[in-house]
């Protein structure tokens, strides 16, 4: 219900009150979850990490302006998400409904494409924002239905899927969102190959390899061949990292950096020079035509800047976290909802890395929501498996072969939420 109506608030991100009550909507069920379902204490621990290294980095609170305030409030969410999702039902498909609504808002999008009112005009380019604010919130609306149809996919036909993952593959297209060109093929190769079909790190390497040749062959295509006027080129006289290319980004990222190295103290360094500081930065010591971008544009440069070291390393080492649940989740026995949550996990976890290293993703409810839901989710999910799996061996009245021990995950006992929850009847086993 809560990424439902994210979804809603959305597009209609005109009245920001819609974005406010579903905010105050999801804390109110995590405080009543809380009191009535049991929460592991690394998922709580994670939380109160993530309001701890907030409450840090606030210095200055009367001079902050509205912008500052409103970024304030939106990290502040994440924990809640955090907890929301690892706190949910994981026995309770959630893609159905979701592919439903982003189903029934794809039809003013589409709408304003053949009447065309949802064109907006980007410089020279003429880009398509469909409704939304800004084509790049387009571009992960459309990521995250194809996202959403795949992992329904077992209750839809291919019939349905593949025209559907075409449709919003030419509304990507079409709304000048470059760094989407290289993630939505990433994300339809890596559900279709990686998800439904176990995890493996070579074959991965191999989608990422796949969709930048698809990637830049586009660039090529579009640039060389089509050149049409109305849409965002790259030139390729210049190095994809020019200025003209990142549209002023590799500026700002190079003198944020350079602000860090150079201006920083030791301390500063360390724990951050505090919320919106490389806002402040930008707009005191760059061009006008930069200080437009308002912020870093960068989710790891933001948080290098922002945070600090400890920052930054405490955020990388969540994500690893993450990912080797995902990993060690993929290798099991689970059943279809398991198998969607996985899915949307890791679909929405790749789009929040990749899209973060052009934009600021961590600050949008629209993509940091779906990834910190569903990361809590594969907590509680990889929780649920291991708890399984440690009451299955220590129910067993039988002595094990020399050769074959069960699997030690007795080191992962704080992880259990609940009991048997994915319904499995196995214990694993490794052998000496």
């Amino acid at each position: 219900m809560i990424l439902s109506l994210r979804l809603i608030a959305d597009y209609l991100w005109q009245y920001k009150e819609v974005s406010v009550g579903v905010a105050v909507l999801a804390s109110l069920q995590v405080v009543i979850l809380l009191f009535i379902r049991p929460i592991n204490r690394l998922m709580l621990t994670s939380a109160l990490v993530f309001v701890l290294l907030l409450v840090v980095s606030i210095r200055d609170p009367e001079n902050y302006d509205s912008t500052t305030l409103t970024v304030l409030l939106k990290l502040a969410t994440l924990p809640v998400l955090l907890l929301a999702g690892s706190l949910s039902d994981v026995r309770r498909p959630l893609s159905g409904w979701l592919t439903l609504v982003s189903s029934l808002l794809l039809i003013p999008i589409l709408v304003s494409l053949f009447t065309g009112s949802g064109f907006l005009q980007w410089g020279a380019a003429r880009t398509f924002a469909g409704g939304f604010f800004f084509k790049t919130d387009l571009a992960y609306f459309l990521t995250s239905a194809v996202i959403y149809f795949l992992a329904a996919r077992n209750r839809l036909t291919d019939w349905v899927v593949a025209p559907a993952i075409l449709m919003l593959a030419g509304l990507v297209f079409l709304s000048n969102a470059r760094i989407y060109y290289l993630i939505f093929p990433l994300i339809v190769l890596s559900i279709w190959f990686q998800v439904y079909r176990r995890f493996k790190t070579d074959v991965f390497v191999g989608l990422i390899l796949v969709s930048g040749l698809v990637f830049v062959s586009g660039v090529y295509f579009v640039a060389e061949v089509l050149r049409l006027d109305n849409m965002l080129l790259f030139d390729l006289n210049e190095t994809l990292y020019s200025e003209r290319n990142t549209q002023g980004r590799s500026v700002i990222w190079a003198s944020v950096w350079g602000h860090y190295i150079s201006d920083l103290t030791v301390l500063q360094k360390l724990i951050g020079e505090g919320l919106g500081a490389d806002g402040d930065f930008i707009s005191h010591s760059l061009s006008e035509k930069h200080s437009e971008l308002r912020d870093c544009h960068n989710i790891y440069l933001y948080i290098l800047v922002n945070h600090g070291i400890v920052g930054l390393g405490l955020f990388l080492t969540f994500l690893v976290s993450w990912f080797r649940r995902f990993v060690w989740l993929s290798s099991q026995q689970l059943d279809a909802v398991a198998e969607e949550t996985l899915c949307c996990s890791f679909a929405f976890g790749l789009v929040f890395c990749l899209a973060g290293l052009t934009n600021n993703v961590i600050v949008y409810a629209q993509s940091a929501w779906p990834f910190f839901f569903f990361a809590g989710r594969i907590f509680a999910l990889s929780g649920a498996r291991i708890g399984m799996i440690v009451e299955s061996r220590d129910s067993e009245d039988r002595e094990w072969p020399d050769d074959v021990r069960p699997l030690e995950v007795a080191r992962d006992r704080d992880l259990v939420h609940g009991s048997a929850l994915l319904g499995v009847e196995q214990v694993e086993f490794c052998a000496d």
